[in-house]
């Protein structure tokens, strides 16, 4: 059985989140499609606290003390972008795939 890593869910991530929602269940009137990715977020972060290595590497930051992941969520053109450091993943930003990564902390 995997171990459980904390998971930290930063505020502009939380913004993000629901940010999506809204766009994509009043601009886009669907929201199932709404409901859907939130399900499938939910379960990538599900994901994140048992394998927080599951992400890519994009970038090393402050001297290699940590180190920025993305995990894409199944399914949708979203990226998760976190952290793991010291049995931590910390969730900085969710993204679409088109957006830049350049505002990242």
């Amino acid at each position: 059985m995997s171990k459980n890593y904390e998971l930290d869910v930063y505020p502009e991530a939380k913004v993000n989140i629901k940010e999506i929602a809204i766009y994509i269940s009043e601009t886009l009137n669907s929201p199932q499609a709404a409901i859907n990715l939130l399900e499938s977020i939910d379960n990538a972060f599900s994901i994140l606290e048992q394998f927080p290595q599951a992400g890519t590497i994009i970038e090393k930051r402050h001297k290699g003390v940590y180190e920025y992941r993305r995990y894409v969520v199944k399914g949708y053109d979203y990226n998760i972008y976190y952290i793991f450091y010291k049995d931590i993943v910390s969730i900085v930003s969710i993204m679409h795939q088109s957006r830049s990564t350049d505002n990242l902390k």
